[in-house]
């Protein structure tokens, strides 16, 4: 009997694994995980949300607030004030409207996350310079997959000290595309399309932030304009078809490493700087290659110069020449500089 029962057992255990996953996989499937709640703004749902203000009111910290397309555009200004994800259908469709003399989307908390969307006519002009697309006073918050265009400031980052992400958007016919203000530190600015604006990327007394992997072009003014910053890092960018490529203003202790600077009326504009590093960059077609006026002690190691004698004439004598960067009253050597140009892909 002992036998016999054991061997039933077996079978039923045997029986068992087969079974149990063939009723699992009948069972409802577990949404993916989420910080919290969902809220719903425009759309078809008989609970959603018309604007989406109202929703973020409701909202509580690790929610999130998303925002149907069907409904735009959504003439608001709004204000984040909860650690939560603001979430747009499509980024082209999805268009938070503003009227053209405030701030569109305004964030003072911590770690709101805000992707989708089409966020424009903040601010209408230079007079307007402190009303933007996105206005950003607090920390660890992520500004991704968006269109940002037609405000005075695309993104505007002030005295946020601290790890924001700005990544993957297109800001687009801004007066200023970016500009991080007054002790905005630490931030990361990767891989967003920077066009069309008056200038593209402005820091100003701001340190330590890093700026990789964007693609900045055809802008009025200036690619990228570091007034008053300490040890920003300047890495893997296409800064092309600018007046001026980059443009320091008493800044020190920065790194430009890996950017290819080309088709700008000056590449690289100094005044006042000193103890900044530019290597490994590709400099080519601008009209002047390095503007510099009073500055002194920074480094030129291992650029490309598409006007260096090595590379204008084949003669080996002419390959062991370094290259002299003039400016007004003071000069660079770049004593090793590439025979030919980096494979950088932006």
């Amino acid at each position: 009997m002992n036998n016999k029962c054991l061997a039933i057992g077996c079978i039923l255990l045997f029986f068992g694994t087969f079974v149990t996953p063939t009723i699992a996989q009948d069972t409802e499937k577990p949404l993916p995980p989420s910080r919290g709640n969902w809220l719903y703004v425009g759309g078809s749902g008989s609970y959603n949300y018309t604007r989406i203000q109202d929703a973020i009111d409701d909202a509580n910290n690790r929610d999130t607030v998303f925002v149907y397309a069907y409904s735009s555009p959504y003439n608001e200004y709004i204000i984040v004030d909860k650690s939560i994800d603001l979430i747009g259908e499509n980024m082209n469709i999805t268009v938070i409207n503003g009227s053209g003399n405030i701030t569109v989307v305004k964030v003072t908390a911590d770690s709101v996350n805000i992707s989708g969307f089409t966020i424009q006519n903040g601010g209408a002009d230079w007079n307007h310079w402190y009303q933007a697309g996105i206005e950003i006073q607090s920390k660890y918050n992520t500004i991704s997959g968006n269109n940002i265009l037609d405000n005075c400031q695309g993104i505007f980052l002030k005295s946020t000290y601290g790890n924001n992400k700005i990544i993957d958007n297109n800001i687009i016919n801004n007066y200023q595309g970016i500009f991080l203000f007054a002790s905005s530190n630490y931030n990361c600015i990767d891989c967003n399309n920077i066009k069309n604006n008056h200038l593209g990327l402005r820091i100003s007394n701001s340190d330590q932030n890093t700026i990789k992997g964007n693609n900045i072009q055809n802008n009025s003014d200036c690619g990228i304009s570091l007034l008053r910053g300490y040890e920003n890092i300047i890495i893997g960018n296409n800064i092309s078809n600018d007046v001026n490529g980059l443009n320091f203003f008493v800044s020190f202790f920065n790194t430009v490493e890996y950017n290819i600077i080309s088709n700008n009326i000056c590449g690289l504009d100094l005044f006042q700087c000193g103890k900044n590093n530019f290597k490994r960059n590709n400099f080519f077609d601008n009209l002047i290659q390095v503007c510099s006026q009073e500055c002194e002690r920074s480094k030129f190691d291992s650029n490309y110069w598409d006007d260096w004698i090595g590379n204008k004439y084949e003669l080996p004598i002419f390959q062991k020449f370094p290259k002299i960067i003039y400016g007004f009253f003071y000069f660079y050597i770049d004593w090793y500089p590439a025979k030919d140009p980096y494979d950088i892909r932006v």
